[in-house]
Order: structure tokens, then C-alpha cells, then sequence
């Protein structure tokens, strides 16, 4: 759910990263990948462009712990699989959900297809403006935002549910390792000093790039300040 902002073109290696030593361009990395030498280089972009958090969930990823992803399956776009604007990186290390024992993020997504919310610019969270699809519950649930069309609420819900971002393990750590800190030191203010303090922390996490659940907490924090 982290806005990625994919540039008018693309780093100006980006093709040859993706051919292989007899000069062939690849339109299936998984496939090709022994003979694509530079596929290094494309993750690591990727990686640093998305400020080392999952696309998806936003957990912290480097170049052992992530894996490209197509965001449109290379089954309905073949020839554009592996462009710049379609790949993006994601946390590669399975993790089962106890519950309904499913995966995450592009691990249980495979071909299904998704509304590419992480590239629209109304999915960033700004000193004034709140996320423009997605909420957030104190128990680590990402919600869709109560006030959409039912078109617009049922693609979020469809894109929170094909990656299982409410998986149960996620849920876990984003409650009670993220979010409950801040609520615990927030019971020890009172009035206005409980404003105060979510801005500070607002103000703080909007400067780090590379706070993972970042989105999450700037939404949730947004919430508190009336940022809509």
C-alpha cells in the first residue's frame, strides 16, 4: 500500500538489465533469470526507489528478503512484463497465516490481477492530506476508507484481500509492535498535549522514508490530527 512514484522513463540501464548475454530481452525474469547477469541491478533500484519497505505491506526488505514483482501478471501483458512501470520489489519470505493459512503479498496474489492502487498519488499521505482509499483500525487492520463509492470500496477491499494484507501475523506485529507504543505513551498525556505529541510523531515518521508501516502510521496519526 506504499505509493511508488515510477518516473517518466526509466533508469537508463533498465533494458540491458533485463537481456541476456546472447542480447535477448527478457519478458519473463523467472524464466530467464541465470542468463539476465544484471537482474541484480534492477532489484537493487527497485529496492532503493521504494526506500527499503514492500510495496505491499511495507515490511523492511533488502536484497536478500526481496523479490520482483509484476504488478499486472506478465499472462496479460506479455510484451510490457518487464517494463520499468510494471515491476516493483516485495518481501519474498513466506510466512503462513496460522488462521487461514495463507500467504501475503505477491506470494498469494500470483496472476490474480489487482487495481494498481501504489501508483496513484492520492495513495500518499501528506502534512495536509489523508490517504485517499485506505484507513486504518488501532488492532492493525487496513480498512477500506469509509466514505467511497461502493466501486471505489470494493476495488480497495478486493486489493486488501487478494494480498492478505490483513493476514494475521501482520495484523500482530503492526498492533502490537507498532501502533501500541505510541498509544501507551499517549495514556500518560492529557488535552492538547496529546495533539502535540501526534504531530511530533507524525512530523517525525513523514521525514523517514524508511520507517517500515510507514503509510500505515501516517495514516493513522493523520486521523488523530483531522488531516482528511
Amino acid at each position: 500500500m506504499q505509493y511508488i512514484k515510477k518516473h517518466n522513463t526509466p533508469p537508463s540501464d533498465w533494458d540491458a538489465w533485463f537481456t541476456t548475454a546472447t542480447n535477448v530481452r527478457s519478458y519473463n525474469y523467472r524464466l530467464d533469470q541465470d542468463a539476465l547477469t544484471q537482474l541484480k541491478f534492477a532489484k537493487q533500484h527497485l529496492i532503493d526507489a521504494q526506500d527499503g519497505l514492500c510495496a505491499y505491506c511495507q515490511k523492511r526488505i533488502d536484497m536478500e528478503t526481496a523479490s520482483i514483482e509484476h504488478v499486472l501478471p506478465k499472462e496479460f501483458n506479455v510484451e510490457g512484463s518487464t517494463n520499468y512501470t510494471n515491476l516493483v520489489a516485495v518481501c519474498k519470505i513466506p510466512l503462513i497465516d496460522p488462521i487461514d493459512k495463507r500467504d501475503h503479498c505477491d506470494k498469494v496474489k500470483g496472476n490474480m490481477v489487482i487495481t494498481p492502487l501504489i501508483f496513484l498519488s492520492n495513495c500518499e499521505v501528506t502534512e495536509t492530506i489523508n490517504h485517499a482509499y485506505f484507513d486504518v483500525d488501532v488492532d492493525g487492520s487496513i480498512l477500506a476508507k469509509p466514505r467511497l463509492s461502493s466501486n471505489h470500496k470494493g476495488q480497495v477491499e478486493a486489493f486488501i484481500d487478494t494480498l492478505n494484507l490483513n493476514h494475521s501475523l501482520l495484523k500482530q506485529i503492526r498492533a502490537n509492535y507498532v501502533l501500541a507504543c505510541y498509544v501507551r505513551a499517549l495514556r500518560q498525556l492529557k488535552g492538547s498535549q496529546q495533539r502535540q505529541y501526534w504531530k511530533a510523531q507524525f512530523d517525525i515518521i513523514f521525514k523517514d522514508k524508511r520507517q517500515p508501516y510507514r503509510q500505515l502510521l501516517l495514516i493513522f496519526m493523520a486521523k488523530k490530527l483531522g488531516i482528511n
